[in-house]
């Protein structure tokens, strides 16, 4: 059975049109709340005498929403501050001794709600043709055309849709379509990866893998869309351990910016549907932005799949992820409702 929920996006075109003419924010869009933390990003890799050891680690991103200072850090020798030369995903790299080897990173990070389609900061700069094409491809994982194409057209059959006119209504469509299709689920072998046609047939997953969908379909409609990853904070505010971690979509509407989608919180929490469609909360820390990642100095595997832990390689080897001990704690440091 469909998920019954429905939004009509010419009220969200409209309300976010207010905000950007200048009307009373308040009324029109409510006040952007932000978030204050420390965030605590510890790794720990194994002994290694097979060859020669090569570490990235990827290093929170500055963005309009998102300000990052880093306090403190420990690294077993200096590392290079590089970035890659695709997505200018930030990276820390250093080749360590092949003993066993511990890093942390300590954050102090402002993030801000995104609200309003994207449109925290109606001032910022159009992105480039250049930049914009870098997300109309398709990745390893992410078809462009074939079986979920098809699979939304019948769902638009189905519903008795007409294609809407506006890149924002388009994405509307594709929202409720992945929303309605999928349901998150880890049970299944498989999730996580973002493997968009796994996806079409499982009909579940994590939050990859719905956003990968997402992705999917914009992109075979010519609408740039990408994929950003992170950590997830709970609602609350305290200080805790986190666990794995936490990713969402953008599309780009030349009218409205970049658009911000989270289909899988929806889907978690069905009572904020409408909000998660042109809105982020500010319980989130960005990390990097896209997939089939090659780093910089580039590793010798395949590019990677995304870049949301530490990549380590041996004697050109990729280390696997369960040889290495992850941590991440946050600290609430304080608690505003304005944006910073």
């Amino acid at each position: 059975m469909m998920k019954p929920i429905t939004i009509n996006v010419w009220t969200v075109v409209a309300t976010a049109l207010l905000c950007v003419l200048g009307c009373r924010v308040e009324i029109a869009c409510g006040q952007a709340a932000s978030r204050t933390f420390e965030f605590k990003y510890q790794f720990e890799i194994p002994a290694s005498e097979d060859g020669k050891t090569r570490v990235w680690v990827p290093v929170a991103v500055e963005t309009p929403d998102q300000k990052v200072e880093i306090v403190s850090t420990q690294f077993p020798c200096e590392p290079q501050r590089t970035k890659d030369e695709k997505f200018g995903n930030q990276i820390y790299y250093f080749e360590p001794d092949g003993s066993a080897t511990k890093f942390e990173i300590v954050y102090r990070i402002t993030r801000t709600e995104v609200k309003s389609l994207g449109k925290t900061e109606p001032q910022t700069a159009s992105p480039s043709e250049a930049e914009l094409r870098k997300f109309l491809p398709a990745n390893k994982l992410v078809p462009t055309n074939g079986r979920p194409i098809e699979l939304f057209a019948e769902y638009q059959e189905t519903k008795g849709w007409t294609p809407k006119p506006s890149t924002t209504g388009k994405g509307e469509q594709f929202y409720q379509f992945v929303y309605d299709y999928m349901a998150y689920d880890k049970s299944k072998p498989g999730y996580g990866r973002g493997d968009v046609m796994w996806a079409c047939d499982s009909k579940t997953g994590n939050c990859t893998d719905f956003h990968s969908m997402f992705i999917s379909l914009a992109r075979s409609r010519k609408i740039p869309a990408k994929f950003e990853i992170g950590f997830p904070l709970p609602k609350e505010r305290g200080a805790g351990k986190l666990g794995g971690y936490h990713c969402w979509a953008k599309f780009y509407d030349t009218a409205m910016g970049w658009v911000p989608v989270d289909i899988s919180e929806a889907d978690k929490t069905p009572e904020m549907y409408n909000y998660y469609f042109g809105n982020l909360s500010e319980n989130r820390v960005h990390f990097s932005t896209g997939r089939d990642v090659n780093l910089h100095p580039k590793q010798q595997s395949p590019p990677l799949n995304y870049f949301i832990y530490p990549h380590v390689e041996v004697d050109g080897k990729s280390l696997e992820r369960k040889n290495i001990k992850m941590k991440s704690e946050y600290r609430d440091l304080e608690i505003s409702n304005e944006t910073k």
